[in-house]
């Protein structure tokens, strides 16, 4: 029952910015964004992984003579011979899938972490402090998988961002699970719930 409630109140509060929010109301909301985007996530991985092992099995066919072939008890394994780049999955749809669903996650969280921060006595701006380095990865991606080989000159810069992005991300998390001001704050009266 309690999801339930989160999950209206973060709903019906979408564009609201100002106010506090308790544990209570936040984390369950924020644990069914999550699982809603993990879902959605793994079936677009799944589909795509689908659709290259059928190019594997196509070309298998059509290639005999480059490809063998072993089947067991609950396995099959296909080996190719040579460099066939058109067999791997087909990354264009993750490439345009996954700045939107960044966007969604984002617009969806976005009110609820700045309460929860005011909660805690906090400036709600606090709430970006992941988002510059989530910007440069998603501009970073394309250009670190673009199909060749990627060198440090590609992955360093990369891992680097994405470690400040996790350590951005950890210092909000403890910042968000936080007991709340007791009492009225800046930013309101202490909420119920």
């Amino acid at each position: 029952m309690r999801l339930m409630s989160s999950f209206r109140h973060n709903v019906a509060n979408l564009t609201n910015f100002s106010g506090r929010e308790t544990r209570a109301q936040f984390w369950p909301y924020v644990g069914a964004v999550f699982l809603l985007f993990l879902v959605l996530g793994m079936g677009l991985f799944a589909s795509m992984l689908a659709q290259s092992f059928g190019r594997f099995e196509h070309f298998a066919e059509q290639h005999p003579d480059s490809v063998s072939v072993r089947t067991g008890p609950g396995r099959r394994t296909i080996s190719v011979e040579g460099n066939h780049p058109e067999l791997m999955p087909e990354m264009g749809p993750v490439m345009i899938a996954m700045p939107v669903v960044c966007i969604v996650v984002v617009a969806l969280l976005a009110a609820a972490i700045t309460r929860r921060l005011h909660d805690r006595g906090k400036p709600g701006l606090w709430g970006a402090l992941p988002l510059p380095f989530l910007i440069i990865g998603i501009i970073m991606m394309p250009s670190t998988l673009d199909g060749s080989w990627p060198g440090p000159d590609k992955t360093l810069p990369m891992f680097l961002n994405n470690m400040l992005y996790l350590a951005a991300v950890a210092r909000l998390i403890v910042w968000l699970a936080g007991v709340g001001d007791v009492g009225e704050n800046r930013y309101g009266p202490q909420p119920v719930g």
